[in-house]
């Protein structure tokens, strides 16, 4: 009898070392829920042996289901386990049939959106399934094994900022993320978006379970939260996964100084450091400002005809 997919992924998973985070079974459990994401699975048609898996969350928006990632998961695309001692041309064959296997089991969705990690470069095998690409951005801080160098490479002005803050507030790692969150929500109200009390709660303790994930919170001399950083992390990376200030206070470059802390203990671990970035011009110049390499990743997106794009898009 032939293996549920999800299944199969779970049991994938638990034996491919390396695994990024947002594509870990846990995470997938606590940012979509249990029962809300499945998985496609695609195996050699003479062989039977395991080529690639995609994990894929289904949900609405504006009305409109969608197949698309959650909250706060700047990555959801294929697995693929090509055999060794493959040339190039060999490889570029496989990732096509493999993804074309994987494609035709998502459902028929409207809209169907995909985030590709860094490390798959190759877009082309989802064209002829007619997904449209679109390269983002994120700005990564690659070699932190020099704190000094890391520093000089700020901006200037990011400097003295967070040479201001440390006059006046302090910061410091914080057990319970909840007072970073709040700061991090109202900055999402500010720019018309939500994360729920709830969901985040459920996705901070399996973090929590699995030892992957710090909150650090810059407060003013009586104590009052200023401003904060919330990272995850997994083999490799770090993730900036939440900032979040508040805008009565003040006091220059307190966010910066969250950051800034969130660096050096991604830092102590020997991690790479994801800005996780974003494409808003404001929130992009502020993590520029911290001297990451530009990185590119694939967007992908199929819509069943305009009307879904225009519907989804709102």
């Amino acid at each position: 009898m032939e293996q549920n997919p999800k299944t199969t992924y779970r049991d994938a998973c638990g034996n491919t070392p390396g695994l990024p985070l947002f594509q870990q079974p846990w995470w997938l459990d606590a940012a979509c829920g249990p029962g809300n994401w499945q998985a496609a699975a695609a195996r050699n048609e003479k062989t039977g042996a395991l080529e690639g898996l995609l994990p894929y969350h289904a949900r609405s928006r504006y009305g409109v289901r969608m197949v698309s990632p959650p909250p706060m998961t700047p990555f959801l695309g294929p697995l693929l386990f090509p055999p060794e001692g493959l040339n190039d041309y060999k490889v570029r064959t496989f990732e096509e049939q493999a993804i074309r296997r994987l494609l035709a089991q998502l459902p028929g969705l409207p809209v169907v959106r995909l985030k590709l990690h860094y490390d798959v470069r190759n877009w082309l095998p989802f064209r002829p399934a007619g997904f449209r690409q679109t390269t983002r951005y994120s700005y990564r801080i690659l070699n932190l094994s020099n704190l000094d160098r890391v520093w000089g490479s700020f901006h200037p002005r990011l400097r003295n900022k967070i040479s201001h803050a440390a006059r006046l507030c302090e910061v410091r790692q914080v057990e319970g993320a909840g007072p970073v969150f709040r700061l991090f929500r109202q900055r999402l109200e500010r720019q018309g978006a939500a994360v729920g009390d709830a969901w985040f709660a459920g996705v901070d303790a399996a973090l929590q379970a699995h030892g992957a994930r710090a909150a650090f919170l810059c407060s003013d001399e009586q104590g009052r939260p200023l401003a904060g950083a919330y990272i995850a992390w997994d083999e490799r990376s770090a993730y900036l996964l939440m900032t979040g200030f508040d805008g009565r206070a003040g006091i220059r470059g307190a966010a910066a100084l969250a950051v800034w802390a969130s660096i050096r203990f991604a830092a102590e671990r020997g991690l790479i450091y994801d800005f996780e970035g974003s494409m808003l011009p404001g929130v992009e110049r502020f993590f520029r400002e911290f001297g990451g390499e530009l990185c590119p990743y694939h967007y992908l997106v199929k819509y069943r005809n305009w009307w879904w794009r225009v519907l989804a898009d709102g």
